[in-house]
């Protein structure tokens, strides 16, 4: 599955992989960080919609293009194609309405001029124009309303012929509409980069009487309103790249007295606010990119002591607060670009090595409810001026308490992609001994041997890769009236000590495993015709623990393990000698493994839900079993053989981590024929009871491989 890169309004190209998540603890906000990672070549994404479920961007195709795409967080990503008439070339994503159905950007077309775009599921891509009488020269588009039904953007016009590019507003009634300049002569170069949720607000850049690019505000009563600049002459310039959805929030960077530019929270009552920096002396150069529905919450990044840019989110509450990088030591730069309009999700860009590289990040907010502000008292009547008393010794003000320092829990993507990866081999080392336990379950019986009943108990270790249990069981038997050639029994297995893969843990919920058989042979010695069915039951609740590597989440959710297993046989009893039976088998197997969906519940701030798993198969038995009888009190026995699989029909590992995306993992291999080799020994130790040794080993289907031991005695008579 290709992975994604979140970005917005400032380029950057980005390559490798390392998902990362920080974890800051503070007397404001709590602030989660996560690495997106990128695919392999160029990839960028440039918005997100509102719930985080569906991401637009770009990304590098095998021919060198760069395709537009619209990514789902079920892990779905579809190119959106070009305007070009074979669909060839390159295109940009660049904006998403709040429902994540509309996508607008530019597309290369078949003269190779770009143009801006509107895509939707039902009407696929289409061509917006651009401001020209004959629709030639280029545009581009760069957001949208929350209904997708307003379009802003750039496109050239009719001035000359290599024109400078104008903003403009784009609605299906009126087409594109020039929104010109803000120079006197509406000539120059203008570019909207946001609109307000309502589509009436629109924000951006432009040329200038003052020979500088301006930010402006846009509506269609007042037209374009240059925002100023943070200057006392009121010169410089200023851009605004983002706005609150009802328009009345702006936010951008300005120029200051001091040759710096400033990130500002703008709004009609209160004109220009300078929001600082993360110096201690509040110098130097800050930009803010975004900002929440309501305008509360703004992004963007600032200069640090260490002359980094870094990202910050700001709140009149709390200030400027510095979200850092995701190197250990917090150096290095990085940018928050945008934000969700509830304000708890935040978008950028930070520094992950000791390289110049970069990874798209995403920064959860965690306890970020306003708090509002307290309802002032009513004025208490006055009361008559008490005589007044000497003057008492002040009291030294208490020293204030700093912040405490930021708690930073860093979570590699890398390694979380690995960590779900392992997560999912051990699963099916997991499933391997249950399909391994079942086959033994089934295979139990009490030893009846020609006497009517049998009664006895045992004790089962089984064994895959690092995961083992040992059970202790009880069985019996009896032959069936009146022709004492049909044979029933049952088993009950009672797991003992259990030792499951890292990771996974049984919980102490353990039900019994059950096994059943019938058994019919046409002689007490089993010479002739014999035919079996038997099947077994076990159930296991149990905890998983997320694969823990460095930096990741180690969150835990418990289910349960469930196997069933249903056994059919027919084998010839032939007698090679006086004390040797050999018996050829066929038969069919049916067996059912599954672990039921589960979330997890613990330990992870990111949890991850899981689908079910589940491995059923249909096989056919084919093999040789072998008893000969050493002397009156030792039989040793032994089998060989294989199953062959006729059908199969598994459900993959599959789980989704919400603003990350959904994972299936299934490698595809498993063995289609499976061998297996037993052999034991009975021992009669007095005329009515016997002690068996077995061992076997086999091939279990997700290419595994099992060995059972275990040490029965049986009591018939």
């Amino acid at each position: 599955m290709e992975k994604i890169i979140i970005t917005k309004k400032i380029y950057f190209k980005i390559f490798g992989l390392s998902f990362l998540f920080l974890h800051f603890n503070s007397n404001a906000d709590t602030f989660n960080i996560k690495d997106l990672g990128t695919i392999s070549g160029v990839s960028r994404a440039l918005d997100i919609s509102s719930n985080g479920n569906f991401v637009v961007g770009y990304s590098g195709d095998e021919y060198g293009n760069l395709r537009a795409f619209r990514w789902s967080n079920a892990g779905k990503i579809k190119d959106l194609g070009t305007l070009k008439s074979d669909n060839t070339g390159s295109s940009e994503a660049r904006g998403i309405s709040y429902d994540g159905e509309t996508v607008v950007g530019m597309s290369y077309l078949d003269d190779n001029n770009y143009h801006a775009f509107k895509w939707s599921d039902s009407r696929g891509m289409e061509d917006l124009g651009t401001l020209r009488a004959d629709n030639t020269g280029h545009s581009e588009a760069n957001a949208i309303s929350a209904d997708g039904r307003i379009i802003v953007g750039n496109a050239q016009n009719n001035e000359i012929k290599f024109s400078p590019v104008h903003a403009f507003v784009w609605t299906d009634m009126d087409g594109m509409t020039d929104l010109k300049t803000l120079r006197s002569d509406k000539q120059g170069y203008s570019s909207a980069l946001d609109i307000s949720a309502t589509g009436d607000v629109v924000v951006g850049y432009s040329d200038s009487d003052w020979n500088s690019n301006r930010a402006f505000r846009w509506t269609k009563s007042a037209g374009m309103i240059d925002l100023g600049t943070f200057r006392s002459d009121n010169s410089g310039y200023a851009v605004a790249y983002g706005v609150s959805s009802d328009g009345k929030i702006i936010v951008g960077g300005a120029d200051n007295n001091f040759g710096e530019n400033r990130a500002f929270r703008w709004t009609s009552i209160g004109g220009m606010t300078d929001l600082g920096t993360l110096k201690d002396n509040n110098s130097g150069n800050s930009t803010a990119f975004d900002t929440s529905a309501d305008g509360s919450i703004v992004v963007g990044n600032s200069e640090t002591n260490n002359s980094d840019r870094q990202a910050f989110i700001w709140t009149k509450k709390d200030g400027m607060i510095g979200l850092g990088t995701l190197r250990n030591d917090n150096s290095g730069s990085s940018t928050a670009e945008a934000i969700t309009p509830d304000g708890k999700i935040i978008v950028g860009l930070a520094a992950y090595d000791s390289s110049y590289k970069f990874h798209a990040v995403l920064w959860k907010v965690v306890n970020s409810k306003p708090e509002p502000d307290p309802t002032p008292e009513p004025n208490p009547t006055p009361e008559p001026n008490p005589t007044p008393e000497p003057n008492p010794i002040p009291e030294p003000s208490p020293t204030p308490k700093p912040n405490p320092a930021p708690v930073i829990k860093i979570v590699d993507i890398n390694n979380s992609r690995l960590a779900i990866l392992n997560t999912a081999k051990k699963a099916k080392q997991v499933f391997s001994l249950y399909e391994s336990a079942l086959s033994s379950l089934t295979d139990t019986r009490c030893q009846i041997s020609s006497d009517t009943y049998c009664v006895g108990g045992y004790t089962q270790y089984d064994r895959t890769e690092a995961n083992s249990f040992t059970t202790t069981g009880l069985y019996g038997a009896l032959r069936l009236l009146p022709s004492q050639k049909l044979t029933a029994g049952i088993s009950f297995s009672f797991f003992g000590p259990i030792n499951l893969v890292d990771g996974y843990d049984s919980r102490g919920d353990r039900k019994p495993g059950i096994g059943i058989f019938t058994h019919w042979q046409d002689t007490p010695d089993g010479v002739g015709l014999n035919m079996g069915i038997a099947g077994a039951f076990m159930r296991q609740a149990i905890t998983i623990r997320r694969d823990h590597l460095s930096h990741t989440e180690a969150g835990k959710g418990d289910t349960v393990i469930k196997g069933l297993q249903g056994k059919a046989t027919v084998s010839w009893g032939i007698k090679s000698s006086k004390s040797t039976l050999i018996s050829p088998t066929a038969g069919l197997i049916w067996q059912s493994v599954s672990r039921n969906a589960y979330s997890e519940d613990r330990g992870a701030e990111f949890p991850a839900r899981y689908g079910k798993m589940a491995n059923k198969e249909l096989s056919f038995n084919a093999g040789i079993n072998i008893n000969h009888q050493a002397n009156r009190y030792l039989i040793f026995n032994g089998k060989i053989g294989t199953n062959i699989n006729i059908s199969r029909n598994r459900k993959e590992f599959t789980g989704n981590i919400d603003y990350i995306g959904a994972y299936a993992y299934d490698s595809g291999q498993h063995h289609a024929v499976k061998p297996y080799v037993k052999a034991g020994a009975d021992i009669n130790i007095t005329k009515n009871s016997l002690i068996s040794i077995n061992a076997g080993w086999q091939e279990t289907d997700y290419r595994k491989y099992s060995m059972q031991t275990s040490l029965s005695y049986s009591y018939h008579w």
